[in-house]
């Protein structure tokens, strides 16, 4: 993906490691929907722009609009207005439960 990232390779390799990408964000690990997140935030930035430079944004707004956990839009769904150090901090059904003891409510985050 880094090599994606910073446009390392070209023509059908390209092409190929894109294709890649965008199938594995479809996939992903047993137990997980599609279009989960599965990397930090800034992992999933790179993600995003490495779909987007390469002709698949509409796999990179699959990414940004899914609402289940994983996700970018889970914590929002359950109240967050800032970003979450932790995607599954606090939900309106269960509170703040068992995991939040290492959490920022107000994570920093860096523009890439």
């Amino acid at each position: 993906m880094l090599f994606l990232w910073h446009s390392m390779v070209d023509g059908d390799l390209q092409k190929k490691m894109a294709a890649h990408l965008a199938a594995a964000i479809k996939t992903l690990m047993a137990g997980y929907p599609a279009y989960s997140l599965l990397t930090g935030f800034i992992g999933t930035a790179w993600i995003s722009k490495a779909l987007s430079d390469n002709g698949m944004s509409e796999e990179a707004y699959r990414l940004l609009q899914y609402e289940g956990y994983p996700s970018w839009l889970y914590p929002v769904k359950n109240g967050a207005t800032t970003i979450w150090e932790r995607l599954n901090s606090y939900t309106v059904k269960d509170g703040f439960g068992e995991n939040n003891s290492m959490n920022s409510f107000n994570h920093y985050s860096l523009e890439l």
